[in-house]
């Protein structure tokens, strides 16, 4: 597996992301869990705590039949009982404990109804999720914190349908809108060059001779700086603030994990000098002791499941050790496959409010423990994983 410069250190310098030669194994995987025959739902009611919180729903207690994550021993059936506050599920929690909605995160109207804690719009797809544990932490950058580049795929689809339409073999601007956002959303979360790489392959399959991927890369880049200039120049100069280009409740999330001693990466597809540029203008820089890496033109040399892998490596981490954010398919199935926890930010970034459904089924599908909109209700999302 590729070590990464600096990330043994616990403050590597943030800048500096280039790949060593030695190379290990990479570690064991283990299957995310998965439930199976629901039985004894027990609904009772249930207030809403504020207008950012779940549709009224009421409690019901389930019993599942959940996979041994790697070598943690199974949780007990119960532990003691606490006075209900934030984070709580219910007075004396089970792992069979769940709050009512539409489902252990259904996908669809189809499935049983979803759960979510209490008074919050936190939606848990896992009702055993380890607590109490985690001391690193990894944050996706684009949708997860930053909206900075909000609306990228409505420059990055329509430059791809434009290069498809002019080859031999094309089919109809339709049919090629519908192919490109297939395989840009299937890619979303890895680096820029990946989906680069498949306009590339989609020029060859219709008798096409593309560019080389770089140079896409390049093109794309200079049409999306087109539409966020003026969002990175007004922070720079004031003329905006943070506030309004950050998920919100970032920064109470990002300080409320500092404060429990919990180390901080932020890992991007983005690239590196344009990470490390619109971090330092959302003031995000200095919460991530860990560092901060992106993408390299030379992109072999970078991943996230690397940088995952090696942290779980470096520092011999058990699975809930681990905790990863992320709006992307890519850092959730990266996080599940060494057995750490991993929350979903389904994040609307036009409306800035509210669960994107497509997200959140996308998250759902890599395997997400927890799904929310936002850090809005960090307090509770904290007291939950920090009991």
């Amino acid at each position: 597996m590729a070590r990464l410069a600096g990330v043994g250190d616990v403050r590597p310098e943030p800048t500096v992301v280039r790949l060593l030669a030695d190379r290990q194994p990479g570690v064991a995987l283990a299957s995310h869990w998965r439930p199976t025959s629901p039985i004894g739902f027990t609904p009772a009611a249930h207030p809403v705590a504020d207008s950012h919180a779940a549709p009224d729903h009421g409690l019901m207690t389930a019993a599942f039949n959940l996979e041994r994550w790697l070598s943690i021993p199974p949780l007990p059936r119960s532990r003691r009982a606490k006075p209900p506050g934030a984070g709580q599920l219910t007075t004396a929690l089970t792992p069979h404990t769940i709050i009512r909605g539409r489902s252990l995160c259904a996908k669809d109207d189809t499935m049983p109804e979803r759960a979510y804690l209490p008074g919050t719009s936190i939606e848990l797809c896992n009702p055993a999720i380890p607590q109490g544990q985690i001391r690193f932490c990894l944050f996706d950058f684009d949708g997860t914190l930053s909206l900075i580049r909000e609306g990228w795929q409505d420059v990055m689809v329509p430059m791809m349908v434009e290069v498809l339409s002019g080859t031999p073999r094309a089919e109809s601007r339709e049919a090629l809108f519908g192919v490109v956002r297939d395989y840009v959303d299937r890619l979303t979360g890895k680096q820029t060059i990946y989906q680069m790489l498949q306009l590339v392959e989609e020029v060859k399959k219709r008798g096409g001779t593309p560019k080389d991927a770089l140079a896409y890369k390049h093109d794309y880049l200079a049409l999306l700086w087109e539409r966020i200039q003026h969002r990175v120049a007004d922070l720079k100069a004031g003329r905006a603030q943070p506030d309004e280009y950050l998920v919100a409740g970032s920064v109470k999330l990002l300080t409320g994990l500092r404060d429990r001693g919990v180390t901080l990466y932020l890992a991007s597809g983005t690239d590196m000098p344009c990470v490390l540029d619109e971090a330092e203008a959302l003031g995000l820089t200095g919460y991530f002791d860990g560092g901060i890496y992106g993408a390299l033109d030379n992109w072999e040399s970078f991943s996230k499941r690397m940088l995952i892998q090696d942290l779980v490596q470096r520092f011999q981490l058990r699975g809930p050790q681990f905790l990863t954010f992320g709006d992307g398919f890519v850092e959730i199935e990266n996080c599940k496959e060494v057995g750490g926890i991993a929350v979903g930010v389904a994040s609307d970034e036009a409306r800035r409010s509210g669960v994107d459904e497509w997200k959140r089924n996308r998250l759902i599908g890599a395997g997400a423990d927890m799904i929310i909109p936002d850090f809005r209700e960090a307090d509770a999302l904290l007291g939950y994983l920090f009991p």
